[in-house]
């Protein structure tokens, strides 16, 4: 009578071939996946209900322990209600982000996003693969010059909340895409009006 377990030779098959190493890659993928979906889900009752924990910090997004600030690129580490945290460096109001640059954009709203306040992104060379513009707490349109002056350049962009914008962002320069963010604040600061 043998005490050794029945499946033993299966097992020892999957740890040779690698399935194992396999198996937790596509559990730890799946794991990360879930708890994305989960911080961005919407609510039923209409508008997007993001929970006061995934507001405040982004660092459950990165994917790539780090690796952004090892290479010098940028990575958006909190939102908040009236601007963000870029790098370590609070940013009050509207803040552009570039692959390895941060600066404020003095921009508080959308109806302010005019061919000449995203220079910063339209300018470089090579150009952006992706814009991607912050709107503040919700989507919103862009005007329609600044949708032309985009599709002229062949610059492609997308617009989306400010808090999507980031998380989105993050893991587009964590990926070392050419990828530009301009963020609206939720509620710009009193004096940027």
């Amino acid at each position: 009578a043998s005490s050794s377990c029945p499946l033993a030779p299966a097992v020892n098959s999957a740890v040779e071939t690698g399935l194992v190493y396999h198996i937790i890659c596509v559990i730890l993928a799946m794991r990360i996946a879930l708890r994305v979906v989960e911080a961005l889900r919407p609510s039923c009752s209409g508008g997007l209900k993001v929970p006061r924990a995934a507001l405040s910090s982004l660092a459950q997004f990165n994917l790539f322990d780090g690796a952004a600030e090892g290479q010098g690129r940028s990575r958006i580490t909190s939102v908040a209600e009236s601007g963000f945290i870029v790098n370590g460096v609070y940013f009050s109001g509207s803040v552009a982000v570039l692959p390895s640059t941060r600066m404020f954009w003095q921009v508080a709203h959308t109806s302010d996003v005019t061919p000449d306040a995203i220079a910063a992104a339209t300018s470089l060379q090579p150009l952006p693969e992706l814009v991607i513009f912050g709107t503040g707490a919700r989507t919103e349109l862009l005007p329609l010059e600044t949708r032309a002056f985009l599709e002229r350049k062949r610059i492609p962009y997308e617009c989306m909340s400010s808090f999507h914008a980031s998380a989105t962002a993050n893991v587009l320069l964590e990926e070392g895409r050419n990828v530009v963010a301009l963020l609206l604040a939720a509620s710009p600061p009193e004096n940027s009006a």
